[in-house]
């Protein structure tokens, strides 16, 4: 079975991977307005190459997309940043 599909727009026939943001790509580059979330799917998707080596997680906590990270392991839908008493962000597992 074929992934791939002919992108449009500015692309010149670029071949992009079915993955989570490349609609969202292909709709920016046709000069296409999108919403937040569609654009952090974009970013995502165009940051990772497009996922051409398969969809996995950036593994870039310190991305301030990282929680909305379509791949990102350990993950269903995006949390909210959890707070300390204080207001301090809680720091991420495994991020110092």
């Amino acid at each position: 079975m074929d992934t791939k599909r002919p992108s449009a727009g500015r692309t010149g026939g670029e071949v992009l991977p079915t993955a989570i943001g490349r609609r969202e790509i292909i709709r920016y580059r046709q000069g296409a307005r999108l919403s937040y979330r569609q654009a952090v799917l974009a970013k995502c998707n165009e940051c990772m190459g497009h996922f051409r080596d398969g969809k996995l997680d950036c593994r870039v906590p310190t991305c301030p997309l990282y929680g909305f990270m379509p791949y990102r392991e350990g993950a269903g839908a995006p949390e909210k940043q959890r707070r300390q008493p204080g207001g301090e962000p809680v720091p991420a597992p495994g991020v110092a």
